[in-house]
């Protein structure tokens, strides 16, 4: 009787195990899918500002002075 309730406990505690790691797995997925959106966001706002750098005027130029 002591080695079923044994085998019982140890049984009910794998299940648990089981149903955490499963969990976490499923967590760890929308993690992935919602870091490989973020990339993407960040590729394409990285693109759009290389094309508004592109288009802005040169910097100003260094003037010397002129003798006083």
């Amino acid at each position: 009787m002591s080695e079923e309730k044994t085998n019982n406990g140890i049984e009910n505690k794998v299940k648990s195990l089981e149903e955490r790691i499963n969990a976490l797995e499923i967590k760890l997925e929308i993690e992935r899918e919602d870091l490989d959106k973020l990339k993407e966001v960040s590729d394409r706002d990285h693109r759009k500002l290389q094309k508004i750098s592109y288009k802005s005027p040169p910097p100003p130029t260094a003037v010397s002075p002129v003798g006083l």
